[in-house]
């Protein structure tokens, strides 16, 4: 008699089991309704890793950094729990507060941070003049309007300037990323026409996708690109400009596609550190019984070929 032997895999911390709850909020997104803390999170050797406090929220005020490990959530310890429940565990009534300990590089003790949830607004774009001349540039995430918002702020500070800028910064620090139409629409503003910005490769046919700066990759659907396309109206110096982008280990996803476009197409020259490396593709698989799976099925790429990944 032959004795078959189990082969157990390892997937990737963002594929998981969503039960019916946690599908119905992530399905009609609900996440307005609850109080939070400002926070990006993954998974890191069974811990939530920080991979970027928002700006303006309150886990960045507090002083949560991106890699820090939260070992403990009031008085649940962390190991063993699924993202989605340490998740779950964050969210909270506006006002609520909750203890959390973290792990924190190059520190020897256990850090205990106390937040107060709040509902989290942010500010996508900010700008400025840094002086005559040098426009600075904050992406702080990709929301549903950041690249509108961007050809805004970019066209206001140019007529304020009243001429051509010598030099333009980026600031994508700690930007965890978000819709990737709006990093496509980001890329846009200081690229060229049909420039390509990232591809994605998987095993399903229907996971190849190639995305370039072609007005049809940002622009919302059921308009008109031509009438609603504000990259095309910004002044056609922008896209030669000198740039310097900036991102840390904070820089995660959609913040690191636009960079990667950027160098790739050597558009700009890339200051900081090395970025977070959130580079993948996650499908949503509906189960007959009201849960589903949440399976990455494909990665990013750079024009070039790098994978954004790891």
């Amino acid at each position: 008699m032959k004795l078959l032997k189990a082969c157990y895999l390892d997937l990737d911390p963002h594929s998981v089991y969503l039960d019916k709850d946690k599908y119905k909020d992530l399905s009609q997104g609900t996440a307005g309704e609850f109080g939070g803390l400002g926070i990006e999170v993954g998974m890191k050797d069974g811990f939530v890793e920080v991979i970027t406090p928002i700006e303006d929220t309150p886990a960045y005020n507090a002083g949560l950094k991106s890699g820090d490990l939260i070992i403990k959530l009031d008085d649940t310890l962390v190991k063993g729990l699924t993202l989605n429940d340490a998740v779950k565990l964050m969210r909270g009534k506006p006002g609520t507060s909750i203890d959390i300990r973290v792990l924190r590089e190059d520190v020897v003790d256990p850090i205990d941070i106390k937040i107060t949830r709040a509902q989290i607004k942010t500010k996508s774009v900010k700008a400025k003049l840094i002086e005559p001349d040098y426009a600075y540039l904050r992406v702080t995430q990709f929301q549903d309007r950041t690249g509108e918002d961007l050809a805004k702020a970019i066209k206001k500070l140019r007529k304020e300037n009243k001429h051509a800028f010598n030099g333009i910064i980026l600031d994508m620090r700690n930007n965890p990323g978000g819709l990737l139409t709006q990093a496509v629409s980001v890329s846009a503003a200081f690229l060229g026409d049909d420039e390509l910005v990232v591809y994605t490769e998987g095993r399903a046919p229907d996971s190849k996708m190639r995305l370039t700066t072609a007005p049809e990759n940002y622009i919302r659907p059921g308009g008109d690109f031509e009438k609603n396309n504000y990259i095309k109206s910004l002044p056609k110096d922008i896209k030669d400009v000198p740039m310097v982008v900036i991102i840390n280990n904070g820089s995660a996803s959609a913040a690191e596609i636009v960079t990667g476009a950027l160098k790739d197409h050597k558009r700009a020259t890339i200051l900081g550190t090395r970025s977070f490396g959130k580079g993948s593709v996650q499908s949503i698989l509906p189960m007959m019984n009201g849960s589903a799976i949440k399976l990455t099925t494909a990665r990013y790429f750079t024009p070039n070929g790098t994978s954004i990944q790891g």
